[in-house]
């Protein structure tokens, strides 16, 4: 059994009586004698372990001291906080308060820039937080405890990304392509082999782990919007929700669901970054129209969403100048939202 642990100047020893560890702050203080060394209590600890359940019997009382370490209720070992029961509890604690702190910080930026640009801050700030956590979720057995740590993934997503709280986890798992107890699993996988690289003293190859494809790289402000109107109560049915399916069973409107929107972006992004131009204003002009579409269609719903009146579409056997089909679904919409408020004359569609 493993029960000495060092990385850099990071030193954990794994101990089973008291007398053990007496042993063990004993030999460390000669050895830090002998090559001239000084200890710092201050930064070290006494972590005692216990069980979750049942009758805890400590042996030493939190804020004592032993041998001149302090004992302690918790403490971070490799930006992971530990606590006496080995639950995510204080860590996740800790990365709540520090989540809030990012993102009363950045909400001002938050709510003028792009989706895309949001979730770049999400990436750059918060994912490298969320992976120790991530491997916490996958280790925990109880399941309350992995609820939580999705929770907190989830909820940090969408503060960033300002999205609705009743956003599916279908979405955000597509739009972020991160999934948190996956992500667990695969670091878990690659620590796992460089220890018993390690241990045998051989050679550990390092494998580049899975890249996360980027499905937000043209999502203009207003996708946002978009995703939590999806998400509303419908103003016909009452108690149930907006979604794609919903719309098109139901009302027999043609809504496309985030994702659809989401591939199509990005296709069609792909195909006009080709050329000579610069690329950041080649960028910024996709970005712009996008924006417009998006506008356009969040305008559609919003009719829905105020229940101005009775919506039927049959506006599918028009002909429509677009040349996609999120650009036909779109049309469609925009032909029928001003026949429905006659505030706009046919002609300008067609020339628009």
């Amino acid at each position: 059994m493993e029960d000495i642990f060092a990385y850099a100047d990071d030193l954990l020893v794994l101990c089973y009586s008291l007398s053990e560890l007496h042993q063990v702050i004993n030999l460390i203080k000669d050895w830090s004698s002998l090559n001239n060394l000084k200890l710092n209590t201050l930064k070290s600890g006494i972590l005692e372990v216990v069980p979750r359940r049942g009758k805890n019997n400590f042996n030493l009382a939190v804020g004592s001291k032993f041998q001149d370490f302090p004992v302690i209720s918790s403490y971070k070992y490799l930006g992971v906080l530990i606590n006496q029961k080995l639950s995510p509890e204080t860590h996740l604690n800790w990365l709540k308060s520090r989540l809030i702190y990012l993102h009363n910080k950045l909400s001002p930026v938050l709510s003028q820039v792009s989706v895309n640009y949001c979730h770049n801050l999400w990436q750059l700030l918060v994912k490298p937080l969320l992976d120790p956590l991530a491997i916490l979720g996958s280790l925990e057995v109880a399941q309350c405890w992995k609820e939580k740590v999705e929770r907190l993934f989830k909820l940090s997503l969408k503060q960033f990304l300002n999205l609705g709280i009743t956003t599916p986890n279908e979405t955000l798992y597509y739009i972020s392509g991160y999934n948190i107890h996956e992500r667990g699993e695969i670091l878990i996988q690659d620590a796992t082999k460089r220890w018993e690289a390690r241990k045998s003293h051989s050679k550990f190859v390092k494998s580049p782990l899975p890249q996360f494809k980027h499905r937000l790289k043209y999502a203009p402000k207003s996708f946002s919007r978009y995703v939590c109107m999806l998400n509303a109560m419908c103003p016909q049915c009452k108690d149930t929700r907006i979604s794609a399916e919903h719309l098109q069973s139901i009302h027999q409107l043609p809504i496309l669901t985030a994702e659809e929107i989401c591939e199509d972006f990005c296709n069609r992004g792909e195909g006009l970054r080709k050329g000579p131009k610069s690329v950041r204003k080649k960028l910024l002009d996709i970005i712009a129209g996008f924006e417009e579409e998006i506008l356009i269609y969040c305008k559609y719903l919003s009719e829905f969403l105020n229940n101005c009146g009775e919506i039927i579409v049959n506006a599918y056997s028009t002909i429509s100048p677009f040349s996609n089909s999120i650009g036909n679904i779109y049309y469609s919409c925009l032909i029928h939202y001003f026949r429905s408020i006659s505030c706009m004359p046919y002609a300008y569609l067609i020339n628009k």
